[in-house]
């Protein structure tokens, strides 16, 4: 599937749409250059996206500084390229897309202390396990959460 087939949606939405109709014909002249842009550069750098054509610039999103390295060597080649093809662009540039932010995650809930039978539980357990002497790691392990508990930091 080309990388423009997504669009073909929109496209059928807006010119029925009153207020964004306006916008279709940028809408085509972009798709298009999108399309020669991938049709002109090799396979692993037709990722990037056209992000803007404005009085005769063109701005390229690359996803990564690597690729974006790569088609800033392509650029004579492009640029000479979409000028067969028809387009006038005077200056090409090549920006990273930065990625999107990512939310920060929700802090761990607090969960409510231990009841003092769940601390008598854990305590007989304790002394059980310390006895056999054939478990002193989970003997250490319930004696960590009775000292936490007792912190407040469940």
């Amino acid at each position: 599937m080309s990388k423009t087939e997504g669009f073909a949606a929109v496209t059928d939405f807006l010119p029925r749409h009153e207020k964004l109709s306006g916008i279709l014909p940028t809408l085509n002249r972009l798709l298009a250059l999108q399309a020669a842009c991938e049709q002109i550069l090799p396979a692993p750098l037709a990722s990037c996206r056209v992000a803007r054509l404005d009085e005769g610039q063109l701005t390229l999103s690359a996803p990564n500084a690597a690729v974006a390295a790569r088609i800033r060597q392509k650029l004579p080649v492009l640029r000479a390229e979409l000028e067969k093809r028809g387009w006038h662009i005077a200056q090409i540039r090549v920006r990273v897309k930065l990625p999107a932010a990512t939310p920060t995650p929700a802090p761990p809930e607090k969960r409510p202390p231990l009841s003092p039978n769940a601390l008598s539980a854990l305590d007989a357990l304790r002394e059980y396990l310390g006895g056999q002497g054939d478990n002193p790691e989970m003997a250490q392990v319930v004696s960590r959460i009775i000292r936490e508990n007792a912190r407040g930091k469940t």
